[in-house]
């Protein structure tokens, strides 16, 4: 049978079972479709998650409480990071590596603006350092200062999400807001960041630390301590350093029975990275199943 008579024939199977011929077609189509829109979905929320981290900058690192993911989840004594061990990180002679250090205290609260009402997710008590080492960067207004943090000043920088729903479209830069009961008067708001997941990155309220532990926390441990390196190349001598000064200052001796962690923005990227691979993977071989559905079709 020649190639022309074959292509006839198959013609004429399609047109006497148009149905049938529709359905099989059909089945193929969403198969192919599936393949193509869950790959797609999964290098999608992969390089949304890692533009998200990436915002907060190369040259960071998160110093936080809790045992680390290499060794021992819990040390003999277990210490709370304090404001003492940041200004002990923010020491060239200890730590040459490291630019800046920002402490954090993080809480809630509702914030309430000319019979406006919000619930802030997140209030935070820092430094000046951290606005650069987070890379959040002011549209309107400014920063609050050194002075603000050492006077414990009532002074906050918003987010646009805090912004639009406390002051609609009025310039909130110098308005008085009433945050969990203590008045704070804007002096910036901060670009948008956006983000990927439960919590909205913008809807966040931050103060000078002493501020807010005077006012909502109380003067005890910090959730945690924003560091930033003096480069990117300088991240792990950096990181060398801060587990070095920490253990001095806890007492420990085991580098593998740590009381802290410190976390580098290449490691999320890294376990982002190996995280999204699975789902991508995953995803593949659910759409895959779809495509062999519609291939036992024809």
């Amino acid at each position: 049978m020649n190639p022309f008579e074959t292509l006839r024939f198959a013609f004429g199977g399609l047109a006497a079972n148009k149905v049938r011929s529709a359905l099989t077609m059909l089945g193929v189509l969403i198969g192919v479709a599936a393949v193509i829109v869950l790959l797609a979905v999964g290098n999608g929320s992969s390089q949304a998650v890692k533009n998200s981290i990436e915002k907060l900058g190369t040259n960071a690192l998160t110093v936080s409480s809790g045992g680390g993911f290499g060794g021992s989840r819990s040390a003999t004594v277990t210490k709370p990071l304090t404001v003492d061990d940041a200004r002990a990180l923010a020491d060239p002679a200890t730590a040459p590596h490291v630019e800046s250090v920002a402490p954090e205290t993080t809480t809630s609260q509702t914030a309430l603006y000319d019979g406006t009402s919000h619930p802030v997710s997140q209030v935070v008590g820092t430094y000046p350092a951290y606005f650069k080492a987070s890379n959040s960067k002011v549209t309107k207004g400014d920063y609050f200062s050194s002075d603000d943090v050492l006077a414990s000043r009532k002074v906050a920088v918003i987010g646009s999400t805090t912004a639009t729903d406390l002051f609609g479209t009025a310039d909130p830069v110098g308005k008085k807001m009433t945050l969990g009961g203590t008045p704070f008067t804007v002096v910036g708001v901060l670009a948008t960041k956006g983000g990927t997941g439960f919590q909205d990155p913008d809807d966040v309220v931050i103060a000078p630390l002493p501020t807010v532990q005077n006012a909502f926390t109380g003067f005890g441990s910090l959730g945690q301590i924003l560091v930033e390196a003096k480069s990117a190349d300088a991240t792990t001598d950096a990181q060398t350093e801060i587990t070095t000064v920490l253990m001095g200052r806890h007492g420990l001796k085991d580098p593998n029975a740590l009381d802290f962690r410190v976390s580098s923005q290449a490691s999320l990227l890294t376990t982002q990275a190996d995280t999204n691979k699975t789902f991508t993977v995953l995803l593949g071989a659910v759409a895959a199943i779809s495509l062999l559905v519609g291939g036992i079709g024809i």
